[in-house]
């Protein structure tokens, strides 16, 4: 049973060590990713991830501390060996063999998983920069048992408020949120109202100069058959004209030739006169 216990707080020892850095991480991420709202879903996952783990570490520890709690409670002696170790020899001779055993075997599980305690709550004090464990006073009835309980309670305190604060910071980024997305839609409502009335302007404009332009075309048409009728009727009695020209040229150029051939035969007439 001892050697599970040595073995279980060796775990709980390398679990600290190799996984506290990370949850460091991760909480102290949470203050810089609360900021953007785009990210309030990775925020409340992270968060939850971050209270999991936390329960699970704080049952641990806390079942391992209530254990150690009722070790002290049974044997008033073991605070002081905690404490101070070299005054050991003294408290077990006081004891009978077999509580002897008992309570050598247990002091370095109890030594690890104090040590253990000391150094998670070490961290979480310069990681906040802030104490929590309780001075170390002879003038203030305080065993270790005491002061690790205040250190580990202040510490899930600070705990339960960043997950509250990140909760709240949540809600209103939430809230935030959902304020941009109804601004968005009155937003695009306006310019999709606005759009359809610009369209349904322009287009009574269009079908406007449309129907202008019509008209005008087909005032065009009209002048240009009436400007082929004139045409036409200009043509003919010029045509007309010509031809009654032609006529009378004509009748001239007979007269003309007429009287040349009689004047032709007055001048035969006469010169044959003359001869005789």
């Amino acid at each position: 049973m001892e050697k599970q216990q040595d073995q279980q707080l060796v775990q709980m020892k390398t679990m600290i060590d190799s996984n506290d850095d990370d949850d460091d991480g991760d909480l102290t991420s949470t203050s810089s990713i609360s900021a953007d709202s785009d990210q309030s879903t990775n925020i409340a996952s992270l968060m939850l991830e971050n209270e999991r783990k936390m329960r699970r570490l704080s049952e641990s520890y806390m079942n391992r501390f209530l254990f150690i709690g009722q070790q002290a409670q049974t044997l008033p002696e073991l605070s002081n060996a905690l404490a101070l170790p070299s005054t050991m020899k003294s408290v077990v001779q006081k004891k009978s063999p077999k509580m002897e055993l008992e309570i050598m075997s247990s002091i370095p599980s109890l030594t690890l998983f104090v040590e253990t305690l000391k150094q998670l709550i070490q961290r979480e004090e310069k990681k906040r920069e802030k104490s929590y464990l309780p001075p170390d006073d002879k003038s203030i009835a305080s065993d270790l048992y005491t002061r690790l309980s205040l250190g580990i309670t202040q510490c899930l305190r600070d705990y339960e408020g960043e997950i509250n604060h990140a909760k709240r910071r949540i809600h209103d980024l939430n809230e935030q949120q959902e304020h941009i997305l109804n601004e968005n839609k009155n937003v695009v409502s306006h310019l999709t109202e606005a759009f359809e009335k610009n369209t349904i302007s322009l287009r009574q404009t269009y079908e406007k100069r449309l129907t202008k332009q019509r008209e005008e075309s087909l005032k065009i048409g009209n002048s240009l058959d009436n400007y082929k009728v004139e045409i036409l009727t200009l043509r003919e009695a010029y045509e007309k004209k010509l031809r009654v020209k032609d006529e009378l040229i004509n009748e001239l150029n007979d007269r003309l030739a007429k009287n040349e051939t009689e004047q032709a035969a007055r001048q035969h007439a006469l010169h044959l006169k003359n001869e005789i």
